[in-house]
C-alpha cells in the first residue's frame, strides 16, 4: 500500500532505485529488487492492468486517469485558484495513522508531504477569509478565520485575523474565548 501511495502522490516518474532505498533500505540490492517487483506484481493484479506503468527497466508511475489521487486532486485545486474546492478536498492530515516499521525515509515523505498539504489548505482558508470579509459577510469569514486555525493551531496571524473579524461581528466573548483557547493550547504544545 505504501509504494502505491507513493507513486500515486508523485508528480511524475518514480525510479525504482528510489523506491528501493526507502522501503527495503537495509535488505541486500537483489532481495530489495525482488520485494520491489513482488510488490509492484501484487499492486498490478489488484489495481488490473494500465494503473501502474514502467517507462523503460528503471521507471515507474500512476495512470492517473485510471487511478485517482485526492492529494493530487488537491494540489490541482490550489493550483487553478480554486480554494473552496481545494477545501472540500483536504478531508484531514495526510495518512493519518498510517506508518510502516523500518522505512524512515518513507516517514520523512510522509510528515513533510502532511505539513505542505496542511499548510495548503490554511492557504486556502485564508485566501477564502479574505474574501469574504473584503466583501463583508462576516459569519462566512469566521468560518474560514476558524478554519484556518484549526489547521495551523499556532498560528499568531491566523488568530489575528479571527478576533478582527470576531470584534467586527461584534462577538466580543467569542474573541475573548478564541483567544483564552488560543493561548491555553499553545502553552501545551510549547510545555510552557
Amino acid at each position: 500500500m505504501a509504494v502505491l501511495v507513493y507513486l500515486a502522490a508523485s508528480r511524475g516518474a518514480v525510479l525504482r532505485q528510489v523506491l528501493r532505498g526507502m522501503f527495503w533500505p537495509d535488505c541486500p540490492e537483489p532481495r530489495a529488487r525482488r520485494a520491489l517487483n513482488q510488490a509492484l506484481y501484487g499492486l498490478r493484479s489488484a489495481l488490473g492492468p494500465g494503473v501502474i506503468e514502467s517507462r523503460g527497466e528503471q521507471e515507474l508511475l500512476v495512470n492517473h486517469g485510471a487511478l485517482g489521487c485526492d492529494a493530487m486532486a488537491f494540489d490541482r485545486a490550489v493550483e487553478s485558484r480554486a480554494p473552496l474546492e481545494a477545501l472540500r478536498l483536504y478531508r484531514g492530515d495526510f495518512l493519518a495513522g498510517f506508518s510502516i516499521h523500518g522505512a524512515s525515509e518513507f516517514e520523512r515523505w510522509v510528515e513533510t508531504t502532511r505539513s505542505r498539504l496542511r499548510f495548503r489548505a490554511a492557504d486556502a482558508a485564508s485566501s477564502l477569509f479574505a474574501s469574504a470579509r473584503a466583501d463583508r459577510r462576516l459569519r462566512e469569514a469566521i468560518h474560514w478565520a476558524r478554519r484556518r486555525l484549526e489547521l495551523t493551531p499556532t498560528d499568531e496571524l491566523a488568530l489575528r485575523d479571527l478576533l478582527m473579524v470576531l470584534a467586527d461581528a461584534g462577538d466580543r466573548a467569542d474573541a475573548a474565548e478564541a483567544y483564552r483557547l488560543f493561548a491555553r493550547d499553545l502553552a501545551r504544545d510549547l510545555e510552557m
